[in-house]
């Protein structure tokens, strides 16, 4: 059960211990998470990513061509699944396997949208990654920390002509940065 950020309360840090655990049964007799529990892991967990901010500029020892660090950082525009999704209903963009249906899920919404972008911008290549953010559910990526050499043989101007279509196609206001990455274990 995901709770709506702006449903979630402040709850004190040393309250958290508290609560985190706390389980109520349900109507079949089985043991689930309190809301309450689930608000403050929510809280806990948004405290824990504080701890890994974004950055406007790649510091060297992240930088995997130089370090071999296994860290993943990736670079892009943070964007929240609302967004995404209200984009995709704006647009009317739907699944091929739902076409009288909104898509729902922000990964296949980003799927259909790269597609459509790819046939008007040659050489779009975005990737949809999960950063560590308390703003921004998702990030849409041009290379991390793994690639960024390979992929940006491309040339800065055309990494700038992709930043500058997102921003105004897709009307986000966020800046491009260097995000932690959850799928630390995926590289790109």
């Amino acid at each position: 059960m995901l709770i709506s950020r702006a449903s979630v309360p402040d709850i004190e840090v040393e309250d958290l211990s508290a609560y985190t655990k706390e389980v109520e049964q349900n109507a079949d007799g089985k043991s689930v998470l309190t809301r309450r529990a689930l608000i403050a892991q929510q809280q806990e967990f948004r405290e824990w990513i504080k701890q890994y901010p974004p950055m406007q500029q790649l510091p060297a020892k992240l930088d995997a061509e130089i370090t071999h660090t296994g860290a993943l950082l990736s670079f892009g525009l943070g964007i929240t699944h609302e967004h995404l999704l209200a984009y995709a209903a704006k647009r009317n963009i739907r699944a091929s396997w739902a076409p009288d249906e909104a898509i729902t899920s922000p990964i296949v919404a980003w799927g259909r949208i790269a597609r459509l972008f790819r046939e008007r911008i040659p050489g779009f290549l975005v990737y949809y990654r999960r950063p560590f953010s308390v703003h921004y559910e998702g990030l849409l990526a041009l290379y991390s920390n793994h690639s960024m050499r390979e992929l940006q043989r491309r040339g800065e101007a055309h990494e700038k002509r992709i930043i500058e279509f997102l921003q105004k196609e897709m009307e986000l206001d966020s800046t491009p940065m260097w995000y932690w990455d959850m799928s630390y274990t995926s590289y790109y």
